[in-house]
């Protein structure tokens, strides 16, 4: 009798188990579920109540490029924030509410940095083949004027070794740095002007030699012109800066 008792309860508690465990994945679907369905509402009511805008940037950026240790063996000569190049890209802008918006920017750049190795014949410079991007949140505190931050992405596709201002053959390349930009800028019409600053904290993935510079830090300065592509809809008026 008792050996019939303990079976029945194994079972019992095996069949509770099993049912436990398939109303925990129902209710964890059904979560989720409600969870994409409120993203998905969220999301259309800022695309409903808000507006777009998508434009061409012209700008200069100044880096600071420093090396770490590297295979190469090459050297930085210019210091600080001391080099310069221009940039060019897209920005797109999304509002969000009252005197908030969204802002995804990508730029490309190339910049050629005076530097030297080992090597018998010392190479003259490095160039640099990047594509800065960032998505910051920003507000506009008062009338034109607004603040950003959020995150920053410096691709790094190519680093050339260069003689006698030729480039000669790739060094190192695909360096993936990430770090947090901070930006002021100002609008005024469909022209937006930008200051920004972002900070490289670490490499998060790269390939050939990618210990060869160390994550760079950066001052950007740059013209926007922007084009409203999505227009809000009628009815509660959304604080858009550039009303």
């Amino acid at each position: 009798m008792q050996i019939t008792f303990d079976i029945h309860a194994a079972i019992f508690r095996e069949k509770t188990h099993l049912i436990l465990i398939a109303q925990f994945s129902t209710v964890k679907q059904i979560s989720k579920k409600k969870f994409y369905l409120a993203m998905l509402f969220c999301l259309g009511l800022i695309y409903c109540s808000s507006q777009t805008y998508i434009g061409v940037s012209l700008g200069l950026d100044y880096s600071k490029v420093e090396e770490q240790f590297n295979d190469v063996g090459f050297r930085i000569l210019e210091p600080g924030f001391s080099n310069k190049s221009m940039l060019f890209g897209l920005r797109v802008e999304q509002s969000i509410g009252n005197s908030f918006f969204l802002s995804l920017q990508s730029q490309y750049n190339k910049k050629t940095v005076g530097a030297t190795d080992r090597g018998f014949l010392p190479l003259d410079a490095l160039e640099f083949k990047c594509i800065k991007s960032s998505l910051r949140f920003n507000w506009v505190p008062m009338n034109a004027l607004n603040l950003g931050i959020g995150l920053h992405n410096n691709y790094i596709s190519e680093i050339n070794r260069v003689d006698n201002g030729n480039v000669q053959y790739k060094i190192s390349g695909k360096v993936k740095e990430v770090g947090i930009g901070f930006s002021i800028g100002y609008i005024f019409k469909h022209f937006f002007l930008e200051f920004d600053y972002a900070n490289g904290l670490g490499i998060v993935g790269s390939y050939e030699n990618s210990k060869s510079v160390k994550p760079i830090d950066s001052f950007g300065l740059s013209l926007s012109y922007m084009i409203e592509v999505i227009k809000r809809s009628k009815g509660k008026k959304v604080n858009c800066p550039r009303i």
